[in-house]
């Protein structure tokens, strides 16, 4: 392990110190994502700097996420979507107070609850190890974990699906974006038959 990832990994454990479930939870995002950016090739030590960071900024204030954010207009589009704020905080709080100006490590944090189009295996590999890595004991994430190792785009697709029917069953509304994404990774996963 390189020194800038030690001193991340420190980081992370102080930030998490009173939250140990929320540090459990950001190891089995590590644990789960190396494993995928093995099996994909992707970089190793991006794929656990943004597994490590991508909910650094989870149990901070909505104030100080805003003020983390240092683009206007992702502020004016985000500011009403808390469950957004945390991952776009992390993201710049990596860019701007770390100095790590890495744009995949940073979309991989910033895109990590909802996705985006066109994203990069990284950042699929974050979002899918943020839904089911083994701390999240739901029956989903128990089908999601295993199924990535087998059927990656299948448990993509499947994970949109989950995150849409939990929406709707919790009140909430599904975004235009997670729909549209659910129906590209069903695309995907046909033409891969």
């Amino acid at each position: 392990m390189n020194k800038q990832v030690e001193t991340i990994q420190y980081l992370v454990k102080a930030k998490f110190k009173n939250q140990e479930s929320r540090y459990l939870h950001t190891l089995g995002v590590v644990k789960m994502a190396l494993q995928l950016a093995r099996i994909h090739g992707v970089n190793e030590e991006e794929t656990v700097l943004a597994a490590l960071l991508h909910d650094y900024c989870r149990y901070d204030t909505k104030e100080t996420m805003l003020k983390l954010i240092t683009d206007e207009k992702i502020i004016k589009e985000i500011a009403d979507k808390d469950y957004l704020l945390h991952g776009y905080a992390a993201a710049y709080y990596l860019k701007n107070e770390l100095k790590i100006n890495n744009e995949k490590i940073h979309q991989a944090i910033l895109n990590h609850t909802t996705g985006r189009i066109n994203m990069s295996r990284l950042d699929e590999i974050i979002f899918i190890s943020d839904f089911a890595e083994v701390t999240r004991n739901h029956k989903e994430a128990k089908e999601i974990r295993e199924l990535a190792f087998k059927d990656f785009y299948q448990a993509l697709y499947l994970t949109y699906f989950y995150q849409i029917n939990y929406l709707e069953k919790t009140g909430k509304k599904a975004s235009d974006l997670q729909k549209e994404l659910m129906a590209y990774y069903l695309k995907k996963k046909e033409m891969k038959k």
